[in-house]
């Protein structure tokens, strides 16, 4: 009769058991299962109150999911059961039920005895008379417990009830890890749907930011093109207040460029915004900061205090008064500060309000992304003003010129209408006339003829001003009678006199514009020729007795000064013929002025001309550069360019290595064909970055262009680097161009000329500068561009290191990895045993070389086998056969891995033994079966497998004994026609019940290539092929 109680009562709970895995898999709601099985266990028990308690793994503590307590308890009980919290690393005994995995039976609770602070509160605040603490294990791990408490009586529990609360407690434990996987998945899809929201925001704003690139590239206004910027921050984030200021590098401050407010106050908001001034230290408060350290400043609104920026600061704030200021006057609910960065130089600040609205840091840092397109347009927008600026500087110019052209023609109309004047005068200035569309210098040897023959004036010196150096230059100069040595001619067209009063007579004569006449140079108190040093100069060197200053006056304005001598006479000139001289000198002054700005414009259109042509040979190499990656492609054109230009015969590109402190022969044109390294001499393909280099060590260092038109004989026995070079392409003359990226010099480019040539000019050299900037900017982009190539390579091989092949091929195709099931798998566990103890016993370094040592030619068997590594955890090591890519050897391929496994493992503990070390012993466990398999991770991949199959080989791995391979019954049904198999029998396995196991021994005799069994022969390999072939 108590037997078929006892059964009644069994298959009762058998189905309440069966109705709780119903509900689990049938609902995700952790309440609903929870509130059944406490429903159960109060029916069946005389239980008053159950609290479920889950584990917080953040907080490392227990916190209380659900609570069931009876109606008559005090409302203070519920409340406290809510609010309650228990550390994981507390002394209290709930933690050690947790810790333990136990579960602890107290029937009554005596208020006197001795315990923990926090189990004593617990009993006083729950009015606990008894209670049962179940741990909630899953997969030998707590995720929580059950509390079951009394409050009035003694809890009666026989050893029966506490069992099956146990097994209502294990569903509930399965109920809250469903719950968990299914939390832990919904996050994942909410996270997937997150980045993939994030995706979509970035390519909004990759359209929108090159939208506006677009619009803003249509002009060159800056007033348009901030319009777009406000239009733009108002619509996508809702900016209220935005106000854009430059930097004023002479004043030291930041200057509004230009404002936007909007609201009732928006005439006075623009107006202060517009004015304001931002001082480029301490004092400008926040906006100097964001200007010096060139990153975002953001202070969101606070909407229970939406003024607090525009309260007076304290000494702890980081708002400053003039923020304080700015906050208060334009009403400021937020604040947000964005440098404007060209070039590593902050040229100004972009800051803004967004009211009420908060924005995130993904916001923030794509309006500072969105900042360097306005810094951009700013910046080339001040260099279109500079260019405006000097095309009206030509402009004018040009009107000038003419104006000039319109007097002169006027001059000559005057001149001929003159007929007070001689004969002689009109003549001459018909003649000047004439010339003046011509040389100047025939005007020059005109003047001084008319001097000569009317005056008798036989020598003299024509100086012209020139405005830029504020000096008096002497331009021409002419003698009759050999009245200048050469030496004197040399000293004359070299003489520049300083506009100022160190400039003696001749600067006294263009400030006066009067005539200054000595016919007779001689030292007397009170006067002043003679007293400057320059005077005397002129005075000794020229050798003179007499002078006469001419001003040559142009509306009013000294151009020059004729002044004339006679060294071996007397130069008589009474005041008629000094007036007649003057006006000779006030008829041709427009002349010589024109004829000099004629010259000048040639020489400008010529400047200019070849200004043109520089400016599209660079464009023709920048687009080379731009549509090249082969360095050596563009080094061609800048051969042939520079062969054209220079007539140089001879090239050398040389590289830095700065890592290594050497440069590097790159390449090279000698003997009209290019040469590779392996032509040139070994002492000039590679050489130290130091002085025993030469010259090319003098271009790293000043990073200037070095023109040596004349090579020296001492120069090349000091340096031999510098001589072989000289040697190898015959230089009479070479220069060297730095080739440098900011500061840094990457290279060198060297040319020469086998021949002597006109020397080169400043400009010339300039040229080759600009020549040697396009070069470094190629080499740069060639040398990120192989960067770029490498670090792909190096991102493929990483990717491929940690997953195999065909899913790294489709993470980097599709950005994910489909999930898997697999029918048949085989998996294979390894555990040292005695791990943990001999470690202890262990330096550090000598454990990682010797798990390495192991799992580095496990990593090489299992490679060998087709198996996939999976993944290594401590002193365990785990692999799989039959996937990514399926086939029917898995089993037979894993069962090979397991022997060489062991036969490497005992080998290595034959040769410690034999050395008197430690050595460490082997469990390998095996089992076939499904697996899902796909790949975790966002930032750290991890291709790995799920299943029963997994657990199941641990366990067998776990069963099984030192230095023998242990399988289950599937791996064995699928490998035993190649292998010899040893039966185990039935084993009784944790959490798994009794499993049939087998010893994996050798392969069989026939199919085996040696006496051990451990190598597979002919007929093995065969009969593998065969089952490879199998439909």
């Amino acid at each position: 009769m108590q037997e078929q109680k006892n059964s009644e009562q069994t298959l009762a709970e058998i189905e309440k058991l069966a109705f709780i895995s119903r509900l689990i898999n049938e609902s995700d709601s952790l309440a609903e299962i929870v509130e059944t099985v406490v429903g159960f266990i109060r029916d069946e028990f005389d239980i008053d109150g159950v609290i479920l308690m889950l584990v917080d793994e953040e907080r490392r503590e227990l916190y209380v999911e659900q609570t069931s307590v009876p109606v008559s308890a005090p409302s203070s009980v519920p409340e406290f059961a809510r609010a309650l919290r228990i550390p994981l690393e507390s002394d209290s005994a709930l933690a050690r039920v947790h810790a333990r995995g136990r579960s602890l039976y107290a029937p009554r609770v005596l208020r006197g005895i001795s315990a923990p602070d926090i189990d004593r509160n617990i009993i006083t605040k729950l009015q606990l008379s008894g209670y049962y603490a179940v741990p909630l294990v899953v997969q030998s791990r707590s995720t929580g417990l059950l509390l079951l408490t009394t409050y009035a009586q003694r809890m009666q529990l026989t050893p029966a009830m506490r069992a099956r609360i146990d097994r209502y407690s294990q569903q509930i434990a399965g109920a809250v890890r469903m719950a968990s996987l299914l939390r832990k998945a919904s996050m994942a899809r909410q996270l997937a749907q997150e980045e993939a929201r994030h995706a979509r925001a970035a390519g909004d704003e990759s359209r929108k930011m090159a939208e506006f690139t677009r619009r803003i590239n249509e002009t060159t206004d800056i007033g348009l093109v901030l319009d777009e910027v406000f239009e733009h921050l108002r619509r996508a984030y809702g900016a209220e207040s935005i106000v854009v200021q430059t930097v004023d590098s002479e004043r030291q401050e930041l200057h509004t460029l230009r404002a936007y407010t909007e609201g009732r106050h928006a005439d006075a908001d623009m107006n202060f915004a517009q004015n304001l001034h931002v001082p480029l230290g301490p004092e400008g408060g926040t906006i100097y900061r964001t200007f010096r350290k060139q990153k975002p400043f953001y202070l969101p609104p606070q909407p229970d205090n939406p003024w607090y920026l525009s309260i007076r600061p304290d000494s702890s704030s980081v708002l400053s008064p003039l923020d304080q200021k700015i906050a208060h006057t334009l009403r400021l609910e937020s604040l947000a500060q964005f440098p404007l960065i060209v070039q590593k130089e902050t040229i100004g600040i972009l800051w803004c309000s967004f009211g009420n609205q908060r924005r995130d840091s993904r916001e923030i840092e794509s309006i500072f992304r969105f900042c360097g397109q306005i810094a951009g347009a700013i910046y080339t927008s001040h260099l279109v003003q500079q260019v405006q600026t000097e095309r009206d500087l030509a402009e004018a110019a040009r009107n000038e010129s003419e104006r000039l052209l319109t007097e002169t023609r006027r001059a000559r109309e005057e001149a001929d209408n003159a007929r007070s004047e001689t004969q002689a005068l009109a003549d001459f200035s018909r003649r000047i006339n004439e010339l003046a569309e011509g040389d100047l210098e025939q005007i020059v040897q005109s003047i001084f003829e008319y001097l000569q023959g009317h005056f008798g004036i036989e020598g003299g010196v024509l100086s012209l001003v020139d405005n830029k150096s504020n000096t008096l230059t002497s331009r021409y100069n002419w003698s009759a009678s050999q009245q200048f040595t050469a030496r004197q001619r040399e000293y004359c067209e070299n003489l520049i006199v300083p506009l100022s009063p160190e400039g003696g007579a001749l600067a006294r004569t263009v400030k006066r514009q009067r005539p200054l006449y000595f016919p007779k140079i001689e030292k007397r108190p009170g006067l002043e020729i003679g007293t400057r040093p320059i005077d005397r100069e002129i005075i000794e060197t020229l050798e003179l007795t007499n002078f006469l200053h001419i001003p040559l006056l142009v509306q009013g304005r000294t151009i020059g000064v004729i002044w004339c001598t006679n060294r071996f006479t007397d130069l008589n000139l009474d005041r008629g013929q000094i007036q007649r001289i003057q006006s000779f000198a006030d008829q041709i002054a427009v002349a010589v002025h024109h004829a000099q700005i004629l010259k000048q414009n040639n020489r400008a259109r010529a400047e200019a001309e070849q200004a043109q042509d520089e400016a599209e040979i660079l464009s023709e190499l920048a687009r080379r550069a731009n549509e090249s990656n082969d360095l050596d492609h563009i080094l061609h054109a800048v051969t042939e360019i520079i062969k054209d230009r220079f007539q140089a015969d001879a090239f050398s590109f040389i590289l830095t290595d700065v890592a290594r402190k050497n440069l590097v022969f790159r390449s090279g044109f000698v003997h009209n064909r290019w040469v590779g390294v392996d032509e040139v001499a070994e002492r000039i393909r590679l050489f130290p970055i130091a002085q025993n280099s030469g010259m090319i060590y003098r271009t790293l260092q000043k990073k200037k262009v070095i023109y040596v038109d004349r090579i020296s004989s001492k120069w090349l026995e000091k340096y031999p680097i510098d001589a072989e070079y000289i040697q190898a392409t015959d230089a009479v003359w070479f220069v060297h161009v730095p080739l440098l990226l900011g500061d840094e010099a990457v290279g060198i480019l060297i040319f020469s000329g086998s021949r002597p040539s006109d020397r080169l000019s400043q400009k010339a050299l300039q040229f080759c500068e600009r020549i040697g900037a396009q070069i470094s900017g190629a080499v740069r982009m060639v040398e990120l561009l192989q960067q770029t190539d490498l670090a792909k390579q190096r991102s493929d091989q990483l990717l491929r290191s940690i997953l195999p092949d065909s899913i790294a091929n489709e993470l980097k195709l599709n950005g994910r990895v489909e999930p898997l099931l697999y029918n048949a798998v085989t998996v294979l566990f390894t555990d040292f045993v005695g791990f943990t103890q001999a470690s202890q016993k262990m330096r550090p370094d000598e454990l990682v070389r010797e798990l390495d040592g192991c799992f580095s030619q496990f990593d090489e068997v299992a490679g060998r086998n087709s198996l996939e590594k999976l993944k290594t955890i401590g002193d365990a090591y785990m692999c799989a056969g039959g996937l990514p890519t399926a086939n029917r050897t898995h089993a037979i391929d894993v069962c090979m891995a397991a022997l060489e496994f062991r036969t490497f493992i005992l080998q290595m503990a034959e040769i410690k033994a034999a050395l008197g070390h430690e050595f460490w012993r082997i469990r390998i466990g095996i089992h076939t079966g499904p697996v899902t398999a796909g790949v975790i991770g966002a930032n750290k991949f991890s291709y790995d497998i799920w299943g029963d199959t997994v657990n199941t080989a641990s366990r067998m791995e776990s069963a099984g004994v030192p230095d023998r391979i242990n399988v289950s019954r599937s791996t064995y049904d699928h490998a035993r026609d190649f292998f010899l198999f040893e039966a185990r029998g039935q084993i009784e396995v944790k959490g798994k019940g009794a499993l049939e196991m087998f010893f994996l021994n050798c392969i069989r005799p026939e199919l085996s290539a040696d006496e051990d069994g451990l190598v597979p022969n002919d007929m093995f390999r065969q009969k593998l092929l065969q089952l490879t072939d199998r439909n």
